[in-house]
């Protein structure tokens, strides 16, 4: 451990010393900018359709109305004026007294919808202000009050074993009518609950009300589900200074391959794990700083800050694994660069789209995001759901980290090996390390470490792809999760194979087959029985995890990898990828087969 803090400390003064002020400069521009953005989007509920249809109003009747919507760009007219800007195009709508003109364009009908809106809110202000100022008594203005329970929406392909979620807060609301503005056709309002100024600001404590607190009164016209935003924003929050934490992790480790300072650490008296953690530990306390950090300036209290950081940990952990072994398969700065973006793009949909349907759909208990804005909101967590959200996340960052300890050698640190050739190195490694003794068992156990990532990615697909409309959805995640699941079962006898680990011949293809297909069907089990929540009575978890009983499925994982094993046996490296669509499409057929019956009817 003492290795560890002193290749740490070593790596702090490092990136003090080669960090120029530029970047640092740079760096905390960002955090500031950042800080800003927390704490005035939610008030001002990011107006980024500023002025993007023009409206000729002909008097100034109705100016009040036109001008309390930032949508609108005003211009002051007469009739004839208004006919012929609005016949040129110039304009989208005129308003001459009561009535509303559009010529026959598309801006030109979405300027009406947005005149209707407007004229809704615009009516709902000006009710409200009249409560507050005590000319209207609260059930004068609004007559109707209705109570509501947000409950989930319930889906049409479910299972009897979905678990229903507690129901949600009471908002109560009110009217069930009012009359029009000014003459205007179909102008109605919606409601606009007022907020006094000295509760909308206030620092971090009126910043958190502002994020988290639903409002207590609606009207019936807008009675909608909670808005996505505050998902999408907590999310990005808390997820986007690890992009560049990780950045800056790989960045110094492809830097000591570049220059090769790195050869001195290798000969260094210090333990290989102890050289990989001790780089590892300043990014991973800087990350957890900084959430620390946003949480406090939140105003969170101690016991929600714990909760949170223990929730945000394990993808923190996966963040820096996958960082960690991108910085050492690729071969230069350019190849690194695009890795990172693409595993960002991946892993953003998985932690910020489920988020969005929170309190909506099953689907959103994948991404740990969840939980972070359930408990932001005031509410608890089960061990049941923590588990199932982060586990995937611990149990994915094991395996990378594992696998990156392995090729962390001079041997691949310091050559230019292909990307996917430093991989099968991790798997070529594994199986002939000295521990297991047995090739043969080696493949059946890296068949069961790996279930984690293969979980992962079915994970991803399902966050991806169930808002595609059914059953096309439930079509590409059997399809994704096959060929996820028939890749990995591959990698083992691949690696045998081809590295000739073992002698190239009939025998020991089918062996290895068999090996690896039981080695993933009793780790899925075992992953299945730890994880099992919601999500597996839905109709995508059906489709992944349920698929059969014990028999089926055991002779479906062992048939695939022997097909793939003897096409690698028959025509060599050539023979894989088209042996191994096979066995992906074998694998999605049966699935689809098993759950026709939840999509047909």
């Amino acid at each position: 451990m003492g290795g560890a803090l002193t290749v740490a400390k070593w790596e702090v003064l490092k990136a003090k010393g080669t960090m120029k002020k530029e970047s640092l400069l740079t760096l905390l521009v960002l955090l500031i900018l950042l800080a800003l953005f927390v704490a005035s989007a939610p008030a001002e509920d990011l107006e980024m359709d500023d002025k993007i249809y023009t409206i000729a109003l002909a008097g100034k009747e109705h100016l009040s109305l036109v001008a309390s919507d930032n949508r609108f760009d005003l211009v002051l007219t007469d009739q004839n004026e208004g006919f012929k800007l609005l016949e040129e195009g110039k304009v989208d709508l005129l308003i001459l007294g009561d009535n509303a003109y559009l010529y026959d364009r598309d801006k030109s009908y979405a300027a009406l919808n947005a005149l209707k809106e407007a004229s809704r809110s615009y009516r709902i202000n000006l009710l409200s202000s009249k409560v507050e100022s005590g000319e209207f008594e609260p059930y004068e203005a609004f007559p109707v009050w209705i109570k509501i329970h947000y409950l989930r929406r319930e889906e049409g392909f479910s299972l009897p074993s979905v678990k229903p979620e507690k129901e949600g807060g009471e908002v109560e609301s009110a009217p069930e009518e009012t009359p029009d503005v000014g003459g205007h056709p179909s102008l109605t309002p919606i409601a606009s609950e007022p907020v006094s100024d000295g509760e909308s600001s206030g620092g971090p404590a009126g910043l958190k009300r502002r994020l988290f607190e639903n409002d207590r009164l609606t009207t019936p016209s807008d009675l909608t589900p909670p808005l996505p935003f505050r998902a999408i924003l907590i999310s990005f929050v808390f997820i986007f200074p690890l992009y560049f934490i990780t950045q800056l992790y790989s960045s110094s480790i492809m830097e000591e391959r570049v220059n090769r300072r790195g050869e001195f650490l290798l000969v260094a008296p210090v333990k290989r794990w102890e050289l990989a953690g001790g780089k590892l530990l300043p990014y991973l306390l800087l990350s957890i700083l900084i959430m620390t950090g946003t949480l406090i300036y939140l105003g969170e209290k101690p016991m929600d800050i714990i909760q949170i950081l223990l929730i945000l940990l394990p993808v923190v952990f996966f963040f820096l694994a996958t960082f960690f072994v991108a910085g050492i398969v690729t071969r230069s700065f350019k190849e690194l660069t695009f890795i990172s973006l693409f595993f960002a793009a991946i892993t953003s949909g998985y932690l910020f789209f489920p988020a969005v349907f929170m309190n909506i759909h099953a689907i959103s208990s994948i991404s740990p995001m969840t939980l972070v804005i359930r408990i932001l909101e005031g509410g608890t967590i089960g061990l049941d759901e923590y588990i199932f959200s982060t586990l995937p996340f611990y149990l994915t960052s094991s395996f990378l980290f594992g696998g990156g300890l392995l090729i962390f050698r001079e041997e691949d640190l310091f050559t230019q090996k292909r990307v996917h050739e430093k991989i099968l190195d991790i798997f070529d490694l594994f199986l002939r390390n000295e521990r297991t003794g047995n090739v043969y068992l080696s493949v059946l156990i890296l068949s069961m470490l790996m279930i984690p990532f293969a979980y992962m990615m079915e994970l991803i697909s399902i966050s991806l792809l169930f808002s595609i409309p059914l059953p096309y959805s439930v079509i590409g995640v059997i399809l994704a999760g096959a060929s996820v699941e028939e890749l990995i079962k591959s990698t083992g006898v691949l690696t045998a194979l081809k590295r000739r680990i073992v002698a190239v011949n009939l025998k020991n293809a089918i062996v290895l087959g068999v090996l690896s297909g039981l080695g993933f069907f009793i780790g899925e089990k075992l992953l299945l029985l730890a994880t099992i929540t919601s999500i597996t009575g839905s109709i995508f978890g059906t489709s992944l995890f349920m698929t059969g009983k014990l028999l089926l499925p055991l002779f479906l994982h062992i048939l695939t990898p022997v097909i793939t094993a003897l096409g690698i046996y028959r025509y060599g490296s050539r023979g894989f990828l088209p042996f191994l669509s096979v066995a992906i499409i074998i694998h999605s057929l049966y699935n689809i087969t098993i759950v026709w019956g939840y999509i047909s009817g």
